[in-house]
């Protein structure tokens, strides 16, 4: 069995492989596929993955070690100390390289040098004793006889062979590899229709234009040979022609023929009109009865204009206008074109005039021979006005009907009033008298006017239904104007609160960060960080609400106190565990009683150490127990994982100064205890691992004993009398 290498054959299914040997250094290893040196790494000092190549199977893996040989490891010098490291490396390197050399010499078959029948073949990885089955002769003068037909292509270097090895007319067809001879390996002229297949030449041995009307026999092309789209006028009519394209017209004689273009559309069905003749066609039509383009709002115009001929007259109708801002002089400038360029609307009566367009009301404008400009034509009414004023077309009729009778009523308002002030029998007019009296002044006679519109009588009326009165009531409490007029004071803020705070079941559009959205859907209340609503998690009203509270950092007392006496998880009654184990019974309290201990070593184990945290056991059984650190940590830098031995009858504090850390304050004797009679006393046995405290010394009273398999450390510095 090799000592210094292992070979393995790849599956396919795994690129790790274990190393079976010892080595000095991995830079002593290397892994070689199919005898080429491959990239790996190592998972551990017993196992390689190769990086490359990757394996599919069926290569030979060998991993193999090369001790140093030009350099020794260890250089011995006098006076150095002798330490056992170095001794085993530096006969480790004669060891590993003496097993290096014989597992070489091993791979030589040495019955291969006592036979004339067999020879050496080294495959990359080994030699291997190959018989010469009567191929070859090997004679012990070393000569090798090689027997005729023997020799394969395996054997020959390439391009080995010329024409002075080959016999003359001794390469026939059988030896020509396929596709091998070539035009420059032919004679010209040398191969006539008798070397060629019958139908064995196809469109790719013609070369472009050969094949001329010559060689076409008639009636040989169908449709089907011809490619789509390349047969050209030129080929049909005469391209000479001018506006002349291939038709057939209802005149005609039924067969396709040249058919005139038509530059100006007529009426007569023996010509085709061009695309420009129809289109100047349609804009004349279009022109005639003017254009029309229907958009959404007043911020979206169309880039170009809308009219067909790039002119004016084209009607643009905006369904809603509402937030159309008009000047004094009757122009708008507010609207956009949807790539947001500024719209003008001139000539916008003077109704309109330094007012926003109501939500709702649409606009006809239209389009000049300037882009982006347009005039007013028309209003358009809401929709819900024009079906109420439908609805109460009767009244409007009615009033219009005795718009003469209202005028007088208006001209002789101070004789109303003198009737209503003498009027006492009848109280409601007189309880109204100052307001009739009020409807007699030249600005209430303008304001009756303007309400006598249809306009606003359409929306009177809709104030005058039942609900809307009741509405209009409730608002006119005292109460309610007081809040109206807070509201009207805080406006802004309340926009700013309508637009940031939302409640729906489904997400708001287009939200902002720091937008508030209560999710009606899940009953969770929701706020945008910038790219998403996130869930704001529910908290407790104060800390009393809360039966288990939790700090989520360190809590700053800020110079105060916590009043009242302080009460601390404990832990009684606990039994150490049987044979002293890490991680046995471990402490979740500040303070904790093992109770019953009834073998010296039975154990506990300390929470995970963290700086600042406070753990205190007593141990009031009857044996010395084993107070273990979590793994990883250490007690009194005694060594990582080391247990702490707590005798019987004694307490002891352990603070931890940081993570890993603790540090113990003994109580109730500890390991030693200063009686009333000012006598120290301490154990007589040193039952766990102790560390003198480095530059500290140490005074013990004997005679003392150190149980098997416990050190005291006594660092540099340091002295340990026993007295």
């Amino acid at each position: 069995m090799a000592n210094s290498k292992v070979q393995y054959t790849a599956d396919g299914s795994t690129q790790s492989f274990a190393v079976t040997f010892p080595f000095i250094s991995r830079t002593h290893v290397d892994v070689k596929v199919d005898g080429v040196s491959s990239t790996f790494t190592w998972d551990s000092d017993s196992q390689i993955t190769i990086s490359s190549p990757s394996l599919s199977g069926s290569e030979v893996v060998l991993i193999i070690r090369t001790t140093s040989q030009a350099t020794r490891l260890i250089d011995y010098v006098d006076g150095s100390n002798l330490s056992e490291s170095d001794l085993d490396t530096d006969s480790k390197q004669a060891f590993f390289m003496a097993q290096e050399s014989l597992d070489e010499l091993s791979t030589i078959d040495n019955a291969a040098l006592a036979t004339d029948t067999h020879i050496l073949v080294a495959d990359g990885t080994k030699f291997t004793n190959v018989a010469m089955s009567g191929d070859a002769t090997l004679a012990n003068t070393g000569a090798i006889t090689i027997a005729n037909g023997s020799i394969d292509l395996d054997y020959m270097a390439a391009d080995s062979v010329d024409g002075s090895k080959i016999v003359d007319d001794a390469i026939d067809s059988e030896h020509y590899t396929d596709g091998s001879i070539d035009l420059a390996h032919m004679s010209a002229d040398s191969v006539d229709g008798s070397k060629i297949v019958d139908d064995a030449i196809d469109s790719e041995h013609y070369t472009d234009g050969s094949i001329d009307s010559a060689h076409i026999g008639d009636d040989q092309i169908v449709t089907a040979k011809i490619l789509d789209g390349d047969v050209t006028l030129a080929k049909l009519v005469d391209a000479t022609a001018t506006n002349k394209v291939m038709g057939r017209v209802a005149t005609g004689s039924g067969d396709w023929e040249e058919v005139t273009l038509q530059t100006t559309l007529s009426s007569s069905d023996e010509a085709i009109p061009t695309s420009k003749a129809v289109r100047d066609d349609i804009v004349s039509i279009v022109n005639d009865v003017g254009g029309f383009h229907a958009i959404a709002d007043d911020q979206s115009f169309p880039n170009a204009n809308p009219d067909p001929d790039d002119g004016a007259g084209t009607v643009v109708s905006i369904a809603n206008a509402g937030g159309l801002v008009v000047n004094g002089s009757g122009v708008s400038t507010t609207g956009r074109t949807l790539g947001s360029s500024t719209v003008t609307i001139n000539n916008i009566p003077a109704t309109y005039q330094s007012t926003t367009i109501a939500d709702s009301l649409g606009m006809h404008v239209i389009s000049t021979v300037t882009l982006n400009t347009y005039n007013y034509h028309k209003m358009i009414a809401k929709e819900g006005d024009t079906n109420i004023v439908s609805t109460n077309i009767a009244n409007v009729n009615t009033v219009a009907g005795i718009s003469s009778n209202v005028t007088t009523v208006a001209g002789i308002s101070s004789d109303v009033t003198a009737v209503a002030g003498d009027a006492s029998d009848i109280g409601a007019v007189a309880a109204k008298a100052t307001e009739i009296g009020r409807l007699g002044t030249a600005d209430a006679v303008a304001d009756m006017a303007i309400l006598g519109t249809a306009d606003v009588v359409s929306d009177l009326n809709t104030l005058g239904t039942a609900d809307i009165v009741t509405d209009m009531n409730t608002l006119g409490t005292a109460g309610n104007v007081t809040a109206m007029a807070t509201c009207a004071t805080n406006e802004a803020s309340i926009n700013r609160y309508s637009d940031e705070y939302t409640i729906a079941g489904s997400t708001p559009g287009s939200p902002s960060e720091g937008d508030l959205w209560y999710d009606s859907t899940n009953n969770v209340l929701k706020y945008h960080n910038g790219s998403a609503f996130v869930s704001i998690a529910s908290g407790i009203a104060d800390v009393v609400s809360d039966g288990s509270p939790q700090l989520g950092g360190d809590l700053d007392l800020n110079g105060n106190i916590i009043s009242g006496v302080p009460a601390y998880a404990v832990s009684v009654g606990n039994t150490a565990n049987v044979n002293s184990s890490q991680g046995d019974n471990a402490i979740t309290t500040f303070f904790y009683e093992i109770a019953t201990c009834a073998n010296a070593g039975d154990a506990v184990t300390l929470p995970t150490a963290a700086a600042g945290k406070v753990v205190v056991v007593a141990n009031n059984g009857a044996e010395d127990a084993d107070v273990f650190p979590a793994s990883g940590d250490n007690i009194d830098a005694a060594g990582v994982n080391t247990a702490y031995s707590l005798e019987s009858g004694t307490n002891v504090m352990f603070i931890a100064q940081d993570a890993t850390d603790w540090d113990t304050i003994s109580g109730g004797g500890g390991s030693g205890s200063i009686t009333t009679n000012g006598l120290y006393e301490h154990a007589h046995t040193i039952s766990a691992n102790y560390v003198i405290t480095t530059n500290n010394n140490a005074l013990t009273a004997g005679p003392i004993t150190i149980d098997t398999g416990v050190s005291v450390t006594i660092p540099t510095g340091s002295t340990w009398v026993i007295a």
